[in-house]
């Protein structure tokens, strides 16, 4: 448990440049906590002594059952912390340059009276006063995850030794806002998983607004919360006042919930020149005098700063246990009945691949539960926030390219228009997603309404072929499909799909096609299972490679019985009177639907028989009236809703490219912009552009929506793929998985029944072990689903929870 608590504050000290004073005012603020909840029964024994240094090696066992500790001690938000004389301080300082000469934690505890406790720990020490990438020895650099397990790591087990009566931890960063570790990661990016609310110290010199400003900008982008600004009070240059009209006149918000995103600026008097090196203290007594002087005086200013950080921490508090409630009354959630609402997830945060949900369903020390006993507790998003996550959440490329864009343009016109993003965005698609097949990019908002455009592509497309737009028959164009598709909520995209629960109860709602039940791959007991529902037949494949090999159309007996099937089917449709303006399904794998992995060979060969079949001309004629070529579209229109596999989804680079087959229409959204936002696309090729080309405005495409190709969302979807390729190229993890991918496991098992996924979705969301999975199941099946910077480990854990759970309930 490294997060707060309402009983537990935490607090990081970051500084706007080096040499601002951050250990003055953490001294100051670690003295005034101390003093406010010092314990009245003085122990005379070795706790007194405060200097508890943890000399922390990177090959140092870490406790990876911390959070199941930290949840078996009773800790008791409830305690008033303004009175409880157990309040505990603590002083961390995890990455120290120019040790021992300059150790912070030791001038804080050469400033502490004697009846301040206050527990200090350094954990990372270089000798070299120098930044800590160039202190350390460039041998023995630590990997980043170390160091932050070892922060981690310390923040709990003070967590556990303040369960009794709560506690207060300031830890206090090296250098500036942007200073690397010792790997090179910025402080600012490497602090962001933990996300602790920020004190930042403030520049009171020449240009210190500059630095100051820019600093909170730096944390303000990563997803920081910084309650206050504190810096010396400097009478010349009066940097404060200036600070103070900024934040007042840009951050102060009166209707916002309790003043919680309100920012304060305090300011102390500078103090007398430091004392020197502790190692010469002998010969600097007057000096050190003088500054015990300085903070005795200041101990007020202080006790006024650590009362406004309770208050907004109490706040936060008080905000994070009534939202779920609130929430309630307010809100009206996407496919939720209200009527079964067992618990709402209250999302104080996101980082990478977890969700820090405040969980206050805790019991207390009385063993009753406590709508104030709340904890942070890490969940891993195994829905990938609806399949939208591929570079994690919070992350910081993706809000400085979003940050660009609504700077330099906000939001623009687009029709006629363009702008940099837009136009990058659609080269890149064309030379990726769109290689060889598509030669325009069409934008719009949402996975359905890219759907929607699709559809009107190719209905019109075949109608101008096929039919005649005065006939009554022009209204009653369908479209072939796969039986259990989904392609959105919208009207148009529903009618293009079977009866289902999404859709049915809808009044507007009339299926508008005809569709395939689809041969489907499960894998169980290790063997591959392909089931043909239309013969009745079950076929086992030894691995997935072999079912997505090439050779499987010549030598492959089920390629001869999907033929005659879609021959037959097809034929039987058209003799019926049926009328097709477009063949539409997901490739390879039909995810709302029920995450339904359909057999490659099928859908290719379904592909293969729409374009090559001359029924289509025998039976409905043709119109065109221009020279034909071999790349006007054949057969019917062919769509790909790549919603969901588009974008190295499912290894490569769309589902087209698994499939091994080109469509004419395709549509992206989810993975496109990172998952950061809203933002899709429909790509065609030019026979299909074609159409639309005309004298009359009422010739042309007529759809589009208020923010068509947003340049923030085109930006940030620049930023997406250009890190999707670089993950291509460096990740290891990627690698690694793409390694095992066909490596067969004992006692795989991946069936269950409807009647214990509620049972199974609760036993993976607690957190009695080394993870906790939040997943939502579709129907009858649970879903986990990783993004493209989920780590080995992480994966592993969750495969071992989930396998842990089916073997518990099956």
């Amino acid at each position: 448990m490294y997060h707060p608590t309402k009983n537990f504050q935490i607090y990081q000290i970051f500084a706007a440049n080096t040499n601002l004073g951050k250990t003055i005012f953490s001294t100051g603020l670690c003295r005034s906590s101390a003093s406010k909840f010092k314990n009245l029964k003085k122990i005379n024994n070795n706790n007194n002594n405060n200097n508890t240094n943890i000399n922390t090696n990177i090959n140092t066992k870490i406790n990876t059952n911390i959070n199941t500790k930290i949840n078996n001690n009773n800790l008791n938000p409830n305690l008033n912390i303004n009175t409880n004389v157990n309040h505990k301080t603590y002083y961390l300082k995890p990455i120290q340059t120019g040790y021992s000469e300059s150790s912070d934690e030791n001038f804080i505890s050469c400033f502490l009276n004697s009846e301040m406790i206050v527990k200090t720990t350094t954990l990372f020490k270089y000798e070299k006063p120098l930044s800590p990438h160039l202190a350390v020895d460039k041998s023995l650099i630590p990997k980043d995850d170390d160091v932050l397990l070892a922060t981690k790591n310390h923040i709990t087990e003070c967590a556990i030794d303040a369960s009794l009566g709560g506690g207060t931890l300031f830890l206090e960063t090296a250098g500036g806002v942007a200073s690397p570790t010792m790997s090179g990661t910025l402080q600012s990016e490497f602090y962001r998983p933990l996300r602790l609310p920020t004190i930042l110290i403030g520049d009171s010199n020449l240009g210190g607004i500059s630095t100051t400003i820019s600093s909170f900008e730096s944390l303000r982008l990563r997803g920081y919360d910084i309650p206050i600004i504190l810096l010396f009070d400097n009478s010349q240059y009066k940097n404060h006042t200036f600070l103070q009209n900024y934040f007042q006149k840009n951050f102060l918000n009166q209707n916002n919930n309790n003043g919680i995103n309100n920012i304060s600026i305090k300011t102390i008097p500078s103090p007398p020149p430091p004392p020197p090196s502790l190692n010469h203290s002998l010969n600097k007594n007057v000096d050190i005098l003088q500054l015990k002087k300085y903070f005795g005086e200041l101990d007020g200013e202080f006790n006024n700063i650590l009362e406004i950080l309770e208050n907004w921490h109490n706040e936060k508090f008080n905000r994070l246990n009534e939202m779920a409630e609130c929430s309630k009354d307010v809100v009206w959630w996407p496919f939720t009945q209200y009527e079964k609402i067992d618990k709402v997830n209250v999302i104080d945060s996101a980082y990478n691949d977890f969700m820090v949900i405040y969980d206050n369903d805790q019991k207390n020390q009385g063993g009753k539960k406590s709508k104030n006993d709340g904890i942070m507790k890490e969940m891993f998003d195994a829905s990938s926030s609806w399949w939208t996550q591929g570079l994690g959440h919070g992350s910081s490329k993706l809000s400085l390219s979003a940050s660009y864009a609504a700077g330099r343009y906000g939001h623009v016109l687009f029709p006629e228009c363009i702008h940099e993003p837009a136009l990058s965005l659609s080269q890149t698609l064309l030379k990726t997603v769109g290689n060889n097949w598509a030669t325009r990019v069409f934008f719009s908002d949402n996975g359905s309404t890219a759907v929607e455009v699709a559809l009107k592509m190719a209905l019109q497309s075949a109608c101008k072929r096929y039919f005649n737009d005065q006939d009554d028959e022009f209204q009653k164009i369908k479209i072939l499909g796969l039986y259990g598709s989904y392609h959105g909520d919208t009207i148009g995209a529903m009618d293009a799909c079977y009866p289902n629960p999404f859709n049915k109860l809808v009044t507007w709602y009339e299926p508008r096609g005809k569709w395939f039940q689809p041969p489907r791959i499960l894998l169980k007991n290790n063997v591959y299972n392909l089931q043909i529902p239309f013969s009745n037949q079950t076929i086992q494949y030894p691995s997935l490679s072999s079912i997505f090999s090439p050779e499987r159309s010549i030598s492959d007996p089920v390629s001869l019985i999907y033929k005659n099937h879609i021959k037959e089917t097809i034929t039987n449709y058209i003799i019926e009177g049926n009328k097709f303006g477009a063949l539409l399904f997901e490739p390879i794998v039909m995810g709302a639907g029920g995450m339904i992995f359909v057999d490659p060979l099928f859908q290719k060969l379904l592909v293969e028989f729409v374009r090559e079949w001359d029924g289509w001309i025998k039976y409905w004629g043709d119109n065109r009236n221009y020279e034909k070529n071999d790349n006007d579209w054949k057969g019917l229109p062919i769509i790909f809703d790549e919603v969901f596999t588009g974008f190295w989804r499912l290894g490569q680079l769309s589902g087209a490219n698994a499939l091994g087959v080109k469509p004419d229409i395709a549509t992206y959204a989810k993975l496109l912009t990172g998952g950061l936002i809203p933002l899709a696309v429909t790509l065609t090729s030019t026979s299909i552009f074609s159409t639309f080309l005309g004298k009359s405005k009422v010739d042309s495409l007529l759809h589009g929506h208020s923010y068509t190709a947003h340049p923030i969302g085109c930006m940030v979807a620049n930023t997406s793929l250009e890190e999707y390729e670089n993950l291509i190229k460096v990740s290891n993890d990627w690698k690694i998985g793409r390694e095992n991918w066909n490596v067969n496991k004992e006692n795989q098992f991946w069936s269950y029944s409807s009647e214990i996924s509620s049972t199974i979705i609760n036993q993976l969301s607690n957190n009695s072990d080394d993870i906790s999975i939040l997943a939502r199941p579709l129907g009858n099946v649970i879903y986990l689903m990783t993004s493209m910077i989920s780590n080995i480990e992480s994966i592993r854990k969750m495969e071992e929870k989930i396998l842990n759970c089916l073997n518990k309930n099956l």
